[in-house]
C-alpha cells in the first residue's frame, strides 16, 4: 500500500513539474514575441509621426522610419498614395478587424510578428488573426463563410498562394466576394501577393522581364474588380518596405526593385522566397494601415 502511495506521489509530482515547465515556456515565449514586436515597432516611431503629421502618440500608436527608398523611379514615401484627408468613406464605428488568410497572415518566418499583430498596435482596434498555414483559397473561403456576419468589422483577405481556385482567376474573385458577402460589410481590404513575378516555384510567376512597379496581371485584375480596396503589397513593399523598416537600400535592392521584386531584406531567404520576415510583415501592416485611413476605417 505504501509503495502504491509513493508511486502515486511520484506521478503527481512529475505531472506538476511538467505543467510548471510548460507554463513557464509558454510565458517565456509570449514575452519574447511581445519584446520582439516592441523592438520592431519602437524603432520606427519618430519618422511615422513626421510622415503622418501626428503630434502625439501613446505606447499603442506606432510608426514608420526613414532611410533611402528601395527603388529608382518610384514615389516619395514621405507622401503616401494612401494618405488623403478627404478620402474618408465610412462613418460607422469599427469594433474589430478580422483577417483571413494562410501562412502569410499567420506570420510564418516572422519570429512572432505578423501583420495583423502590428496592425492592431497601429489602429488600437482588436484584430483577429484567422491565418492558417497551408490553407487554400477554397478552405479560407469556407472558414470565413461559416464565421458569418461581421457587420461592424473591417475584413482583410490575403489568399490564393496555395491554390484552391483551379488556375481560374474568376473563381478566386468569386471567393473574395463570398467572404465579403458573408461578412455583410462594405469595409474590406484585399492584399495581393508579395511573391516575385519570376519565382516559378510559386503560383503567381509569369515573367522574367523587368516590370518594376507595373501591375502584374493579377494586381490589375484585382484592382479592376475591387478598386481602391486593394493593397498591391508587392508594389508597396518595393516602394516603402525598407524605409519603414529603417533599412538602407543597396545596389542589389535597387536592381530587384527594377525587376519588380521586393528586397531580400524583407524575407528570410535562407528559409524560403515567399514568406516575409518581421520587418516585411511590419511594413505590410503599415500599407494596410495607410489604406485603411484612406478608406475611412480608422484615423
Amino acid at each position: 500500500m505504501k509503495k502504491k502511495r509513493k508511486k502515486i506521489v511520484r506521478i503527481v509530482l512529475s505531472l506538476c513539474f511538467v505543467l510548471i515547465f510548460v507554463g513557464s515556456y509558454t510565458i517565456h515565449t509570449r514575452m519574447n514575441v511581445a519584446q520582439r514586436l516592441e523592438e520592431v515597432l519602437k524603432q520606427n516611431e519618430n519618422t511615422f509621426l513626421k510622415r503622418n503629421n501626428v503630434t502625439t502618440v501613446n505606447a499603442q500608436e506606432l510608426t514608420t522610419t526613414s532611410s533611402d527608398a528601395a527603388t529608382t523611379d518610384t514615389k516619395d514615401c514621405t507622401q503616401s498614395e494612401y494618405d488623403s484627408e478627404d478620402s474618408f468613406e465610412s462613418e460607422s464605428r469599427v469594433t474589430s478587424i478580422i483577417t483571413w488568410g494562410d501562412s502569410m497572415t499567420a506570420g510564418v518566418n516572422g519570429d512572432g510578428v505578423s501583420y495583423p499583430l502590428v496592425l492592431e498596435r497601429l489602429t488600437g482596434i482588436t484584430t483577429e488573426n484567422y491565418g492558417i498555414s497551408g490553407d487554400s483559397s477554397e478552405e479560407i473561403t469556407d472558414r470565413a463563410v461559416k464565421y458569418g456576419a461581421a457587420c461592424d468589422s473591417v475584413v482583410i483577405i490575403e489568399m490564393g498562394d496555395n491554390g484552391g481556385w483551379d488556375n481560374n482567376f474568376d473563381e478566386l474573385i468569386q471567393q473574395y466576394h463570398e467572404i465579403i458577402d458573408a461578412a455583410g460589410t462594405d469595409k474590406y481590404i484585399i492584399i495581393s501577393s508579395t511573391d516575385d513575378p519570376n519565382d516559378y516555384d510559386q503560383i503567381w510567376a509569369y515573367t522574367d522581364e523587368a516590370i518594376g512597379l507595373e501591375n502584374t496581371w493579377y494586381e490589375e485584375a484585382l484592382e479592376q474588380e475591387f478598386g481602391d480596396h486593394v493593397l498591391k503589397a508587392r508594389q508597396y513593399l518595393i516602394q516603402c518596405g525598407l524605409e519603414i523598416s529603417g533599412l538602407r537600400a543597396d545596389q542589389a535592392d535597387q536592381e530587384r526593385a527594377r525587376m519588380g521584386y521586393i528586397s531580400e531584406k524583407l524575407r528570410k531567404v535562407n528559409l524560403d522566397n515567399t514568406h516575409l520576415n518581421a520587418a516585411g510583415y511590419t511594413a505590410q501592416a503599415y500599407g494596410v494601415y495607410e489604406l485603411g485611413i484612406q478608406l475611412g476605417y480608422w484615423n
